[in-house]
């Protein structure tokens, strides 16, 4: 009894019904995609944060060079210095063998605009990073909304395909009773097998289809478990979602601050300079005893400035004005795309709920005609052909109004997925 119980609750443990909201948040925890936008949004901030400490370009190269003269220079001196002839010279080798100098000089921009520039742009480029992982979000949860139903039509049809093919099994007793007696043909008893084996394809061949589906559901949310949908409907009411407008608003400022970045430039760059040097030098060897080092330094500023600017930067400005125009263009796009969706999806949940009425009533219509067509089949007072006509046609009624009640509640959601965004 103890084995039991624990068997029991192993298996429901492992197989567990799940909401969709349930799975995109195993989703939004597991799937690479959607950590992938977090590590994007990271590296947008570090961008923005660098930016803004890098905005004076502080800097401060280090050099060390140890140099050894293994040809000094010779010159000519006048001879008259040394009490020779005048218009004779004598050689002389100038300089030390061996010289070594440690440099250090920090310098910064204290104009710089394509650098102030740039802090904007990474502002921009982190909000537009922002926006594009929402997106991504939202179609990772897309494709687990289609799963899903998927899932749920699949497992809804294979329910009533198995309750079709008891009726089935059903009908083929009676037929092969009736030929025991020598009341029917042999091949009315093929026909009943033909229709048995007919469902059992049908529901092998669904069956096939919701473990794919189940398998898809699986990977999008990551899910280490046997999922098992539930069924529920969202009942709110439609919002427009502007998220695509808001991520091509934010493409058009960042293409904006680009091309200020790209006009900035070209202009000119004042920096502050300094230089702090301590040189030895002797002809014994490297820092030879006896020899001090050499101090020596200075400050200044400096001006710097392409004139004019190269091809580079021109071509650069320009590339990015067309790409400015380009994403204000689409931003107006995005916004009449955005509400022709919103009334595309509550168009289609409409349709959806008012072919539900007419599928159920259809329904109930063939239900109707089975049930009489089988009271007077059990009688013998109608042929097999008829019957199984009406029998595919009621589990063809049911089925279709099951894909609808499905695609309602598909519908429905991707109202609700799209409010959330």
């Amino acid at each position: 009894m103890l084995k039991n119980s624990l068997l029991f609750l192993l298996l429901s443990a492992q197989v567990s019904a799940q909401s969709l909201e349930d799975l995109f948040l195993q989703a939004k925890s597991k799937n690479e995609a959607l950590q992938n936008t977090q590590y994007q949004k990271e590296l947008a901030s570090l961008t923005r944060k660098v930016a803004d400490l890098n905005r004076y370009n502080p800097r401060i190269p280090l050099s060390y060079q140890a140099l050894d003269n293994i040809a000094l220079q010779k010159v000519l001196v006048p001879g008259v210095i040394f009490g020779l002839p005048e218009g004779t010279y004598k050689e002389m080798i100038m300089g030390q063998k061996y010289s070594s100098t440690l440099s250090v000089a920090p310098q910064f921009d204290i104009l710089n605009f394509g650098l102030s520039a740039q802090k904007k742009s990474a502002v921009q480029n982190e909000k537009l990073v922002l926006g594009q992982s929402l997106q991504k979000e939202r179609d990772i949860y897309l494709q687990l909304n289609s799963a899903y139903h998927n899932v749920l039509s699949y497992q809804g049809q294979l329910q009533l395909l198995r309750e079709n093919l008891q009726t089935a099994d059903k009908i083929l007793q009676i037929i092969s009773d009736r030929l025991e007696e020598g009341l029917v043909r042999p091949q009315e008893k093929n026909e009943a097998e033909i229709n048995v084996l007919n469902i059992r394809d049908n529901i092998e061949q669904l069956e096939i289809q919701w473990n794919l589906q189940r398998e898809m559901l699986r990977l999008l949310s990551r899910s280490t478990d046997t999922i098992e949908v539930t069924d529920s409907e969202y009942q709110g009411s439609a919002q427009l979602s502007e998220l695509d407008k808001r991520v091509a608003e934010a493409k058009a400022e960042l293409a904006a601050a680009d091309k200020e970045v790209a006009k900035r430039d070209q202009w000119p760059v004042l920096s502050a300079i300094s230089s702090f040097n301590w040189q030895n030098l002797s002809n014994s060897f490297f820092y030879g005893s006896g020899n001090s080092p050499i101090y020596y330094a200075y400050l200044g500023l400096k001006l710097s400035w392409d004139l004019p600017s190269t091809p580079q930067k021109i071509s650069n400005y320009k590339s990015k004005e067309i790409q400015y125009k380009i994403a204000q263009n689409e931003i107006k796009s995005a916004e009449e795309q955005g509400f022709y969706d919103h009334m595309q999806r509550q168009a289609d949940l409409q349709k959806a709920k008012n072919r539900v009425q007419n599928l159920r009533k259809i329904e109930e219509l063939k239900k109707d005609t089975f049930d009489k067509n089988y009271a007077r089949f059990e009688e013998n007072v109608l042929t097999l052909d008829e019957l199984l006509q009406s029998q595919n046609d009621w589990i063809n009624s049911r089925i279709n109004r099951l894909k609808e009640e499905v695609n309602a509640k598909y519908a429905s959601y991707t109202i609700k997925i799209y409010n959330e965004y």
